[in-house]
């Protein structure tokens, strides 16, 4: 960790502090981090949406659990035709999400 002895108070309104906060939050990093990169000219991103990752994985395992042959019948989507009536819009769900989290 780099050696930092200077320190610099700065005064913040409440909900300048709550926006602030939640900013950091979003990218990760802490306050103080945060308002050194910020300051020095960086631009702190938002970190990938973790819920999208588990929306993604929960709709893939759904996905493969439907179109895996049964035990009963031996043919692919269970057998039941609300299963492969659910698999287009399954598929569809994942594109969508798999393409939003390439951007």
């Amino acid at each position: 960790m780099p050696n930092r002895p200077n320190r610099l108070p700065i005064r913040f309104s409440d909900a300048e502090l709550t926006a602030l906060r939640a900013r950091a939050t979003a990218c990760g990093r802490p306050v103080a981090r945060f308002v050194r990169e910020s300051a020095l000219g960086a631009i702190p991103r938002a970190l990938r949406r973790q819920r999208a990752d588990d929306i993604v994985s929960a709709l893939s395992q759904i996905a493969r659990a439907l179109a895996a042959p049964s035990s009963a019948g031996g043919k692919a989507g269970g057998g039941a035709a609300s299963a492969r009536d659910v698999m287009p819009r399954l598929t569809q769900l994942l594109d969508q999400l798999t393409a939003s989290q390439d951007r």
